[in-house]
């Protein structure tokens, strides 16, 4: 895996990654749909299981807030 950050990976890496944010995209939409602001979410999800990842500190709040927006640009959150 060549990711557009970060150290080149593994196979294993690729799939971390792929389900790191499929659990986001799940917290993020549970979120949006219980009625959560981006803001609220931006806080209350972690993502916990990730914080030794390289970087976490600095992408965990901007992850969550792209997936929001993705999330309610492409009508999934209705």
């Amino acid at each position: 895996m060549a990711p557009a950050h970060g150290n080149v990976g593994t196979k294993l890496d690729a799939t971390d990654a792929r389900v790191c944010m499929l659990q986001l995209r799940d917290q993020v939409l549970r979120g949006l749909r219980a009625g959560k602001t981006t803001d609220e979410l931006a806080v209350s999800v972690t993502m916990d299981a990730y914080k030794d990842w390289d970087s976490y500190a600095n992408w965990r709040e901007l992850n969550v807030r792209g997936m929001a927006k993705y999330l309610m640009e492409t009508g999934q959150v209705n």
